[in-house]
């Protein structure tokens, strides 16, 4: 009987050293184990920026710019596409009156709108502040938004590239002219033609953009001043 009870006891022991231990080894890979770092998703926006538009003093021209205009930035892409057509840049301190034609395609609808303000830029506590008077007009074109841009696709203002990239493109003294910005979910382009009436019919690109706006005006009934 007695042989009977230390044989349970001993037993039990080793039941509660045997607990013991797998608690112990347990505690230790918990105090050696690091969560994994879970990194942000890596940007999915493809951006195209000419040099010129990638300065300090251009970004904050142009931000402040947007925020006057009650506009966010495109340079973080768009749900469906956005194409905005700035008119002789709106980027200097102009007295005459500045355009800026926004396309917009969001949830299968496309609208069109008209700005036309003056600009003028300042700088408070040595920030870039910019004031913007104006108004604004809504876009439908005549023959109807699909007619439209279909003509306006094959004059591929959404692709044309930057002045930079087209050979024998100059510009003149004090040159102006039109920057677009393009952008769908997964892209952003900015693009810039200087000037660009001096190469109307010499220049296939400049052709094009000058086709695109004279589109414009016979479609929405505006006078776009170059």
């Amino acid at each position: 009987m007695k042989s009977r009870i230390s044989t349970v006891r001993v037993f039990q022991c080793l039941l509660i050293n045997i607990t013991l231990l797998a608690f112990v080894c347990c505690r230790s890979q918990d105090s050696n184990f690091k969560p994994k770092a879970i990194s942000p998703p890596p940007d999915s926006v493809i951006r195209e920026i000419p040099k010129f538009f990638q300065r300090k003093q251009w970004t904050e021209y142009f931000s402040a710019l947007q925020s006057s205009l009650n506009m966010r930035p495109l340079h973080d892409g768009f749900k469906d596409w956005q194409l905005r057509i700035w008119v002789a840049h709106a980027v200097y301190d102009y007295m005459d009156s500045a355009q800026l034609i926004i396309l917009t395609k969001e949830d299968d609808r496309i609208s069109g709108t008209l700005y036309t303000y003056v600009a003028r830029e300042s700088k408070r506590l040595g920030k870039t502040h910019v004031e913007t008077n104006g108004r604004f007009v809504s876009l439908v074109p005549k023959s109807g938004w699909t007619s439209f841009m279909d003509s306006l696709n094959k004059l591929s203002i959404f692709t044309l590239p930057d002045h930079t990239k087209i050979e024998g493109y100059f510009l003149a003294t004090d040159s102006y002219g039109v920057m677009l910005e393009a952008a769908t979910k997964n892209s952003y382009r900015l693009y810039d033609y200087p000037d660009y009436s001096q190469h109307v019919g010499k220049i296939p690109e400049a052709e094009k953009l000058y086709q695109a706006l004279k589109l414009m005006e016979d479609e929405f009934i505006i006078k776009i001043v170059y």
